[in-house]
């Protein structure tokens, strides 16, 4: 799980610069577009707007992929997260089945001084999972 939890960090990684790449992008093309309000009197060229289109038609196209890849994303937190409930789940299941297979072998004078100890363990928190 540890490789894939530094897979998942790294692709995480990668679509925050990529995200940051595509907002830099697009404060960019916002402020052109705030300089040319202000400054009616200076008319953009066909060229400066068909430069302007084309950026924010790139920044579009690469938001559209970060879409995708932070999907994949949120799906693979879920696939582990489930992973991660499904060992505790697994542990819990075999620790009890362990502790009923322990009462069933001991006797009487055995069963008091472990029964203390169970019950001490099961009011702590603190279980290896």
């Amino acid at each position: 799980m540890n490789k894939q939890h530094d897979e998942m960090m790294a692709r995480l990684m990668q679509t925050r610069t990529a995200l940051d790449t595509v907002r830099r992008t697009m404060d960019s093309a916002l402020d052109q577009v705030k300089v040319w309000h202000a400054h009616p009197e200076q008319v953009p060229t066909p060229a400066e707007i068909q430069e302007h289109k084309d950026t924010l038609f790139s920044a579009y196209g690469r938001y559209r992929v970060l879409q995708g890849e932070y999907d994949s994303l949120v799906n693979l937190t879920a696939r582990l997260l489930n992973q991660h409930q499904s060992a505790k789940n697994a542990f819990e299941q075999g620790w009890a089945a362990r502790l009923i297979d322990l009462l069933a072998q001991l006797q009487g004078e055995d069963l008091a001084p472990l029964r203390e100890v169970l019950d001490h363990i099961a009011h702590q928190d603190d279980l290896p999972y």
